[in-house]
């Protein structure tokens, strides 16, 4: 596995691309979030590398030339401890998961892939498209809910420890709190205490007449 393609950026790329590849790969693919735990664990190994500079300069000398192994790389670096992974990345994530801000959804953000035949173009169409805008939960503004107590499952910490392998271990966001580290006493019933909600639009595309 090269973990430049598994982030999904250049092998010129600074810490803050990594960083943002990582974070986006990372929340996407999340189990607790539905997503794939093997290639979860992979967004987690290849940012562990790319994180760290003693580890990405083994790597890109390696890259090359002899084989290499990722268990070589932790023990070389970690004495055989755990990669950073989502505990780098999200190191004090109870206190940037309370102080985040809900963003909605810019139409800027929004794209469409409209597909259209020659006949079409000649003859003049209307298309439909369908698309999802997040924005602030109107129940709760955005906050979640009200009033919050320390999430029991992970004393608050936000986060849950697992163990890959007996070298291997990574930190990761607590299910019942979703890595915020509390959990509300009045949970919102409209977002779910997400803090935002996704509606549905749709628009008319009309194709005028394209004349030869």
């Amino acid at each position: 596995m090269d973990p430049y393609e598994t982030l999904g950026v250049d092998k010129t790329a600074n810490k803050s691309e990594i960083k943002k590849a990582y974070r986006e790969l990372a929340l996407e693919n999340h189990p607790d979030r539905g997503g794939d735990e093997k290639r979860f664990k992979q967004i987690n190994e290849a940012y562990s590398i790319l994180s760290d500079d003693q580890k990405r300069s083994h790597y890109d000398a390696r890259r090359d030339g002899m084989p290499f192994s990722f268990g070589d790389i932790f023990r070389n670096f970690a004495g055989g401890g755990a990669p950073r992974g989502f505990s780098d990345m999200f190191g004090g994530f109870q206190r940037r998961q309370k102080e985040k801000t809900v963003t909605e959804t810019t139409d800027r953000e929004i794209i469409f892939d409209i597909k259209v035949s020659l006949a079409d173009l000649k003859r003049g169409v209307h298309r439909v498209g369908s698309y999802l805008r997040r924005i602030k939960c109107d129940g709760c503004e955005g906050e979640g809910g009200e009033g919050k107590n320390s999430c029991t499952a992970c004393q608050g910490t936000g986060m849950r420890v697992v163990h890959m392998t007996p070298n291997i271990v990574h930190q990761t966001m607590c299910p019942l709190c979703d890595g915020d580290g509390s959990v509300y006493i009045n949970k919102c019933k409209i977002c779910n205490g997400a803090g935002f909600k996704e509606i549905k639009n749709q628009l008319i595309f009309e194709i005028k007449e394209v004349k030869q």
